[in-house]
């Protein structure tokens, strides 16, 4: 068998590699890949904090909930004189009068109250329940007071029957209370009306805001008392 030749070559210095297609404009290439690279860097962080943010917006939308107050207040008429309660009204003595209320429904909540059911129930004592404008007009179109199998408490503690009407408000903000407006007969020997007022949004129907009043009618002289329950005696 012929034997492999083998050749041995050796160098007598050191090996010098040169480039033969490399130029000066290698390192404005880097720079320019860099700046890419920190600029897609910049645009994936403010993708994430955007994103974040409006995850927490929407989570906050998400949990907002309305919360309603419920306010009442007598209009057109004065209040009795050292009575600090401002249902505490004056009247003549043994007259029947018509008493004109404003309702207040503001929202103390952080989310917007969409379409809100309202509700008054006073005792079937009263007449002439309804609603009406801030002039005492009825409203258009009328609508009557229906009785109800729900009873108000009077100031002995007794129940008494109540009669009611209602509406819907179609929205209650943040930042402005609705108001509305009803009256109701008052007759000449009646001194204390409990009232009831409910308010519930479509929002949160496990939320339903029920307020009680009482509004107390006194004399217009002194000594200011509380009206007499009772027709006066024969002369």
């Amino acid at each position: 068998m012929d034997q492999l030749a083998v050749t041995t070559v050796k160098f007598a210095g050191p090996v010098t590699v040169r480039c033969s297609n490399c130029s000066g404009g290698s390192d404005a290439l880097a720079l320019a890949a860099l700046v890419v690279a920190v600029v897609g860097t910049g645009a994936t962080i403010l993708l994430v904090l955007w994103t974040r943010t409006e995850h927490r917006e929407f989570l906050r939308r998400l949990r907002a909930r309305a919360r309603l107050r419920v306010t009442l207040e007598p209009l057109r008429v004065s209040q009795a004189p050292d009575q600090t309660d401002p249902l505490a009204i004056m009247a003549p003595p043994h007259v029947s009068f018509e008493l004109l209320l404003q309702v207040g429904v503001a929202n103390d909540g952080d989310g917007p109250a969409g379409h809100t059911a309202l509700n008054v129930l006073v005792p079937q004592a009263t007449s002439g329940l309804t609603w009406c404008n801030a002039d005492g007009g009825v409203s258009s179109p009328y609508k009557p007071a229906l009785h109800t199998a729900e009873t108000l408490t009077n100031e002995n503690g007794a129940a008494v029957p109540a009669m009611w009407i209602n509406q819907v408000l179609p929205r209650v903000s943040t930042r402005t209370p609705v108001l509305v407006h009803f009256k109701i007969g008052v007759a000449q020997y009646t001194r204390r009306i409990p009232i009831r007022v409910k308010a519930q949004c479509d929002e949160d129907e496990r939320f339903e805001e029920v307020a009680e009043f009482d509004v107390k009618v006194h004399d217009d002289a002194p000594p200011y008392a509380l009206r007499s329950s009772a027709p006066p005696p024969p002369i």
